[in-house]
């Protein structure tokens, strides 16, 4: 598993990362593993900062209301931020990035199972990805597994090895 800035430059290439993103609640805490969970492309990076910057996909509400959500311009790196894994890459374009979030929409919500949150929409998102032709990386092939290594993510990042 690939945790931390990506030893190629994405953006050099005309390509765009694309990431795993968690996000902890109010106070971050190895135990606590309801994270928020969205799919990010960084699309370019503040020139002020160095922060990555971009467009995210989740869903976002509750059991009885999730909807896809886009939100776009985000600096993903935030004080709620907590690790992430690199999932793949796409053309530095727009249409691709309109590509993906297009297939993104396509990822079914499930209301009213305790089951669904957002952490398993994002697992079927990548998954989705891998099935539709997109050179997906780092992703487990189960649920369990994917959570167990988004822990090891927030764990990397809690040591401030990310």
């Amino acid at each position: 598993m690939l945790t931390g800035t990506p030893a190629y430059p994405f953006f050099a290439m005309s390509y765009y990362p694309v990431y795993l993103t968690q996000y902890s609640g109010n106070v971050h805490s190895r135990t606590d593993r309801n994270r928020h969970m969205e799919i990010f492309v960084a699309t370019h990076t503040d020139p002020a900062t160095r922060a990555e910057v971009g467009t995210a996909f989740h869903i976002t509400g509750d059991t009885a209301s999730w909807k896809f959500t886009v939100t776009e311009n985000l600096k993903y790196y935030n004080n709620r931020y907590s690790g992430h894994i690199v999932l793949s890459a796409i053309h530095a374009t727009p249409a691709a990035l309109q590509a993906l979030e297009e297939l993104l929409r396509t990822v079914p919500i499930l209301h009213n199972d305790a089951r669904f949150n957002c952490q398993r929409w994002a697992w079927e998102a990548g998954t989705l990805m891998g099935e539709r032709g997109y050179s997906v990386k780092n992703l487990a092939n189960s649920f369990q597994k994917f959570l167990d290594d988004m822990q090891q993510a927030y764990i990397a990042w809690d040591e401030d090895l990310e």
